[in-house]
């Protein structure tokens, strides 16, 4: 599937703001992100327990697409979705979920099937990515419902 933005409801279905991306780290819209010393970085816990869920959305302010990373020092925009909401976000290399399937996350800002963790979004497509794809890590686009 073709995405043109992160977001895949209407803004009034997501809590949008800012911050800072940490140095050493590229982020992409749709990847999972955490906080830490006031700045953004990706999440990096595998089947994390307690995870607020935030994302990385496009800037489309300044003409970029949700393809355009984020690197360090920049403004990373994100996203905080409600119940339900909808994204395209990046199911990791060798992941193979069905629609409806239980996704956490992998720890390098990326989705996985759920095993141990917190459910953080539902599949919301069939997404086969066993040959790996064209994303970040060989990861591939998916669109999820937050949890």
């Amino acid at each position: 599937m073709v995405f043109n933005t992160v977001m895949l409801d209407t803004r009034d279905q997501y809590l949008v703001s800012e911050g800072v991306v940490a140095a050493a780290n590229t982020i992409y819209p749709g990847q999972l992100i955490s906080f830490t010393s006031g700045s953004v970085i990706l999440h990096a816990t595998a089947a994390d327990a307690a995870i607020m869920v935030a994302f990385a959305i496009e800037n489309d302010l300044i003409g970029r697409d949700l393809d355009t990373p984020y690197v360090a020092g920049e403004t990373c925009y994100f996203a905080i979705p409600q119940r339900g909401a909808r994204w395209a976000a990046f199911l990791e290399n060798a992941g193979n979920v069905a629609k409806w399937a239980e996704l956490e996350a992998n720890g390098i800002g990326e989705l996985q099937a759920r095993t141990t963790g917190q459910t953080v979004a539902y599949a919301d497509e069939a997404v086969n990515n066993t040959g790996g794809g064209t994303g970040p890590n060989s990861s591939m686009r998916i669109r999820v419902r937050a949890a």
